[in-house]
């Protein structure tokens, strides 16, 4: 149900006795303060439609500033009539939630219902009462007809009148229900449910005062009951119930009894037996102590080896000084202290401070070692030595891999005859209530190895450790990574602390253990675990990967460099990824503001070697965007090679947020002809987009740039490669006649570093250029090293002169000749200036401009598409030639509008085009 744009929520629904519907909710946006309101629909009306207008209960009038809202929306039908809907929910009358209970309906009450009672006597002797009901003369029928349920068995009155109608004889304590129909309308029939009685007309109970007093020496209480003298029984007998187990304790009369002591925080329920009727038994549940004795070090109650200990920390006080930081830090909320020794459980005779049992702790409601009932987050720091002098043991917070609601369980180890303190409490200010449940395990018969190490090459690892008793044997078991034991390979009775597995796989994961076989010849130490991974055998096949390897994820804080380098010397190394996702920083779907975690590849064996690419990072489709910088950008297909030899990749990871990480094959290349890419021309020619005016006042009519696609790109060094650059007229743009066989200029073997190698310009002031001149040109390139191979000439691409001095090479435009603020955009179409053909194919056009005389020699043409970015710019001749001037793109224009301007005496014509 969504009438608008406005968001509706928290919904209870609910059907009344004649089948009206009505739906109830909270209702807010970014202009709807949080309010009620419900809408509902007709027994009769058309189905899958809420028919009647939304109504509001009440608007809010302020904003909600929670992540939640609402505990909780309930929508009921009023029992005493089965029409009115009645409906609670939270709204927003300032910051803070209000309730707000309502009222209504749909359908109107066509009858009037009768008041109908029950009524009941009891019969001591027989056990029964017998049950009756009056329906009320204020119903607008003369007759009802009315069924009554038992728990054996139900039986029909019909056409029964107003007045009293005795409907049976039923055992003491079960239960009746009666209903009265009235005819022909639902809307007014009446129930009564439950119609029973108890017994206690037949005797009478005797009040029972409790008291409870606490003995915190000994994390006991003692209960005491007096026994008033208004009973009618001459004794009582007593019982008391622990966790489900019923104790007679003894039968008294009217008195003061002790019933025996129980422990700080059990609950206890206490029965009084009436000896004459059992109707006036009583019970008292709930009797427990709660005074907290525990909740200072000195005061820390005993705890056992399993052991279960239910307890408080409501009420407790803080413990000040703090004992300090211990696995988990300090909470604001009180906390209470357990105390034990430890001991060696299958050698009570075992010195002080040799090894102990191994604990657990637990608070947990689930998965722990006794499920319990703890209700807050709770918190358990270990200490050992005394309360004035504590040392930290272990801690834990929360262990939510087991325990449900941030309950607690901490293992940890113990030594012989020392005392150890146990504190629970809870996180930040939390407090509640929690059981506590301690099991020990006791030591092995020898002590374990430790300092488990592995120093893994691509197909053998060695693995190490270190003896902390008098073993001279161990057993060792390994496996794939996460392989169970017993399933693995075992090699028992090593006689040195150490073992070389061979016939591994590379770059694979690898779980083993190892224990020590205890001097007596029978029994060993438990198994100490450890892990490894074999190196990758890139040249042999095996992808380059993330710490997690093809399946798994990297981790948080890395910063891991990575060498691969070729098995052959010569070749060089070639990465391609197949897989990409990598943590970036989007401020928005599909737009990158960086990366959190990045990798950076050096062209050389370490990193100092020169930054190939840097700041890499992309994730995969849906996965929190496309970075908008390609220079930060890493996708599954791109491809670094190295230029002499080996790369070095380092990856850098933040501290939060883990990916997938990346998966990259490996070529380690063969030796190659270093002239091999010189057998192919250069690619994607390009010029000036418009004149580049330097210091002295000489033009760059055009730069020569094709370094973007060409292969030959890799060459940036010096002495790798050159560059020939030849040029030569075609047209007079000054009478618009071609030229033929024009001299041919070279501009030979030009070299420069980094990415200008392949950019060089063509200056006015060279005595090979003239004024007013269409000129055809072509690059190559020269291998530098090998055979000193020249790659082909590149395809012929052209460039105009304006009309600059030829003595000088300075050209002077025109005021306003390249001014970029004109509103091409929104151009209307000029009568003066034609194009065509139009629509064309985006290769090249013709343009008319008809005018009869100009001042000024050049004119300059631009090219915009319909966003206003630039497509185009070129200076063309106006002496003499207005019609039928042709203009070659350097590259096709794509589909679409575009618009053009002829800018010539401070004048603009303009016209529009289409490429189709």
């Amino acid at each position: 149900y969504s009438p608008d744009t406005d968001s509706r929520f928290m919904a209870g629904i609910a059907m009344n006795e004649v089948g009206d519907i009505s739906l109830f909710y909270n209702v807010t946006s970014s202009s709807t303060f949080p309010g009620i309101r419900y809408t509902g629909r007709l027994a009769n009306d058309p189905l899958g439609q809420m028919t009647l207008a939304e109504v509001s209960i009440v608007e809010g009038s302020g904003s909600n500033g929670s992540n939640r809202y609402g505990d909780y929306n309930s929508l009921d039908v009023d029992p005493t009539d089965g029409i009115t809907f009645w409906g609670t929910s939270n709204y927003n009358p300032s910051s803070d939630w209000s309730t707000r209970i309502a009222a209504y309906s749909f359908s109107a009450l066509n009858c009037t219902a009768p008041t109908v009672t029950s009524s009941v006597v009891e019969n001591c002797s027989t056990g029964e009462f017998d049950a009756s009901i009056n329906i009320g003369a204020d119903g607008d029928t003369t007759f009802y007809n009315v069924t009554v349920f038992s728990e054996t068995d139900t039986t029909f009155y019909p056409l029964v009148a107003p007045g009293d109608l005795a409907i049976g004889t039923y055992a003491i304590g079960s239960f009746v229900d009666v209903l009265v129909e009235y005819p022909g309308d639902p809307a007014c029939n009446r129930a009564i449910s439950g119609i029973t009685a108890d017994g206690t007309s037949c005797c009478t109970a005797p009040t029972v005062a409790v008291t409870t007093t606490p003995d915190c020496d000994n994390g006991i209480f003692d209960i005491t009951i007096v026994i008033g003298d208004d009973g009618d029984a001459p004794d009582y007998d007593v019982f008391t119930t622990v966790d489900g187990t019923a104790t007679f304790i003894g039968n008294y009369g009217v008195g003061e009894h002790s019933l025996g002591n129980y422990p700080l925080g059990q609950e206890v329920a206490i029965t009084i037996e009436h000896t004459g009727f059992a109707y006036c038994d009583q019970t008292i549940a709930g009797v427990t102590e709660s005074a907290i004795c525990n909740d200072e070090c000195s005061g820390a109650l005993p705890i056992a080896c399993g052991g279960t200990v239910s307890g408080t920390t409501i009420g407790a006080n803080v413990e000040s000084p703090d004992p300090g930081f211990c696995g988990t830090s300090a909470g604001t909320g009180g906390g209470v202290w357990y105390r034990f020794t430890g001991q060696n459980s299958d050698n009570p005779s075992a010195p002080a401070g040799s090894t102990g049992d191994a604990i657990q702790l637990s608070t947990c409601n689930d998965g722990g070692i006794t499920p319990g009932s703890t209700d807050y987050d709770t918190k358990l720091r270990v200490y050992s030595g005394d309360c004035a002098s504590l040392t930290c043991v272990a801690g834990i917070d929360d262990f939510t891999s087991q325990c449900s609601g941030f309950s607690s369980l901490l293992d940890f180890d113990t030594q012989v005859g020392v005392e150890y303190f146990i504190l629970v409490h809870g996180y930040s200010g939390s407090e509640g209530n929690f059981v506590l449940s301690m099991e020990c395990t006791p030591p092995p018969a020898c002590a374990e190895p430790s300092d488990l190490t592995a120093t893994a090459e691509t197909t053998e690892a060695t693995v190490s450790w270190n003896e902390n008793g008098q073993s001279t044997s161990w057993d060792i078991e390994y496996g794939p990574a996460g392989f169970i034991q017993g399933n693995g390979t075992v090699v028992p009775g090593l006689n040195t602390t150490s073992y070389t597995i061979s016939g591994l796989e590379s770059n694979s994961s690898y779980d083993y253990y190892v224990r020590s076989n205890c001097p007596n010849g029978v029994d060993n130490s438990a198994w100490v675990f450890g892990s490894f991974n074999t190196q990758q055998s890139y040249c042999e096949g095996d992808p380059f990967t993330d710490s997690g390897n093809t399946t798994g994820t990297y981790q948080d804080n890395e910063l891991i460099t990575y060498n691969i380098c070729p098995d052959n010397p010569g070749a060089n190394v070639s990465i391609t990824f197949t897989l990409v996702d990598i943590e970036v920083n989007t401020v928005g779907v599909g737009i990158q503001d960086g990366c959190w975690d990045f990798l950076t590849i050096y062209d050389g064996p370490d990193t100092s070697s020169p930054v190939l690419a840097q700041t890499l990072c992309g994730e995969l489709d849906g996965d929190g965007g496309i970075p908008s910088d390609t220079t930060s950008l890493l996708q599954a297909g791109d491809m670094f090679t190295a230029s002499n030899g080996c790369l070095t990749i380092v990856f850098d990871s933040d501290a939060s947020v883990i990916e997938q990480g990346w998966i990259a094959t490996v070529d380690c290349g063969t030796v190659t002809d270093p002239c091999e890419l010189f057998d192919t021309a250069p690619v994607d020619l390009t010029k000036s987009q418009q004149p580049v005016p330097f210091p002295d006042g000489v033009i760059d009519r055009v730069q020569v740039k094709f370094y973007k696609d060409s292969p030959q790109v890799r060459y940036t060094a010096e002495d790798n490669a050159a560059l020939d650059i030849e040029f030569w007229p075609i047209r007079d743009l000054v009478t618009n006649t071609p030229i033929t066989n024009g001299d041919t200029s070279v501009i030979a073997d030009r070299v420069k570093p980094g990415q200008d190698f392949f950019k060089w310009p063509v200056k006015f002031q060279r005595p090979d250029i003239e004024p007013n001149t269409r000129y055809r040109w072509r690059v190559r390139t020269k291998c530098q090293e090998g055979d000193f191979r020249v790659s082909p000439w590149s395809e012929e691409k052209i460039f105009n002169t304006p009309d600059f001095d030829p003595e000088t090479g300075i050209y002077t435009p025109p005021p306003g000749m390249f001014d970029e603020s004109s509103d091409i955009k929104s151009l209307v179409s000029d009568a003066e200036l034609a194009v065509y053909p139009n629509p064309n194919d985006g290769q090249a056009i013709t343009l008319d401009l008809d005018i009869e005389h100009v001042s000024t020699a050049m004119a300059y043409v631009r090219i915009v598409d319909l966003s206003g970015k630039l497509i185009h710019a070129e200076l063309i001749s106006m002496k003499e030639a207005s019609r039928g001037m042709e203009l070659t793109f350097q590259s096709d224009l794509v589909t679409g509008m575009y618009f053009i301007s002829v800018e010539v005496d401070e004048q603009i014509y303009r016209e529009k085009f289409v490429v189709k």
